[in-house]
């Protein structure tokens, strides 16, 4: 089995629709697990006006950001394979490449 891929999106970003309507057909003709991550990009550029439905949802949301920030992404979408980071849509394949070639 190929490694996971973590897809890693931001809600408002064209760029990360655009590679949400590309990942899972891709991500399933090449036999890699897809994990759905979002987060919020806002707080990255420090730019907090973003609000989510409920305090919980907030809560959750906040909690991936920072999980997004430690992990030293920078934009959305972000691809991350076995610890490998791949930025933006136009790396979505070559993230998929790299997860097959991963393969036990």
């Amino acid at each position: 089995m190929a490694a996971a891929i973590a897809f890693r999106f931001e809600f408002g970003s064209n760029y990360s629709y655009l590679a949400l309507m590309r990942i899972e057909a891709l991500a399933k003709r090449a036999g890699v697990a897809l994990r759905y991550d979002p987060f919020l990009l806002g707080p990255v550029f420090r730019a907090l006006g973003w609000q989510a439905g409920t305090q919980a949802i907030k809560d959750a949301l906040r909690a991936r950001t920072a999980r997004a920030r430690a992990l030293g992404i920078f934009g959305a979408p972000t691809f991350i394979v076995a610890g490998k980071i791949f930025w933006g849509n136009d790396r979505l394949e070559n993230a998929l490449d790299y997860a097959q070639s991963l393969r036990t």
